[in-house]
């Protein structure tokens, strides 16, 4: 059976880590937190998960075939443990021979070579996804303590199409691909959740002469 690995090199060129907006062939950069609102404002948390729910729901249907991909920052001395993914994100737990596990280095610091990625990837059904436990989990990734649970990157990447959808933080969300098709839809119904800082770009990859 196809690795994770071996199947990401089979789509793509370039290796999966963030920022993924500015390395992979097309995508989509969401404003996730409403900036009208302070962090401490309820509401500010409120429309950010129901932001992202509805670019997810609007994304992928349930019977969508995906790849749910963990990036655990690793040091010494520093445990997780692979039951802990196994058991968080999903409604029927795979079991332990389904998951591929991978040591990788730090892709943000060449000279670190304490800090490894701690690579879990579990191939799935987004009807299998907690996708609540995931949102909540990214978007309050900054809020809840400092520690080997928080520091991460969490992963959803479409089998059929190479589509990554990529919540970083209450900040935004990357959705990118191979070709703007699949991504089309999104661009079209949610333009005025885009993030201005990028917007030029996906005007000229997205917009219709």
């Amino acid at each position: 059976m196809m690795t994770f690995n071996q199947w990401w090199k089979s789509m793509y060129q370039s290796d999966l880590h963030a920022p993924l907006f500015y390395t992979m062939p097309v995508g989509l950069r969401f404003e996730i937190g409403p900036v009208e609102y302070s962090t401490d404002d309820p509401n500010y948390f409120k429309i950010a998960e129901q932001r992202v729910r509805t670019i997810w729901n609007d994304l992928f249907a349930p019977e969508d075939e995906v790849y749910v991909v963990l990036h655990i920052f690793h040091s010494p001395g520093l445990v997780y443990r692979r039951h802990r993914f196994l058991e968080r994100y999903f409604y029927v737990r795979p079991s332990l021979s389904q998951l591929a596990y991978e040591v990788l280095p730090n892709p943000y610091d060449k000279e670190d070579n304490d800090t490894k990625i701690l690579r879990f990837s579990i191939k799935t059904t987004i009807a299998n996804v907690k996708k609540r436990v995931i949102i909540q989990k990214s978007v309050w990734k900054d809020f809840t303590g400092t520690g080997i649970f928080n520091d991460f990157e969490l992963y959803i990447v479409r089998i059929k199409d190479g589509v990554v959808y990529y919540l970083y933080d209450d900040r935004g969300l990357d959705v990118v691909g191979n070709s703007k098709a699949p991504l089309q839809a999104l661009y079209d119904t949610h333009t005025s959740l885009l993030l201005d800082y990028d917007i030029g770009k996906m005007k000229q990859q997205f917009q219709t002469p």
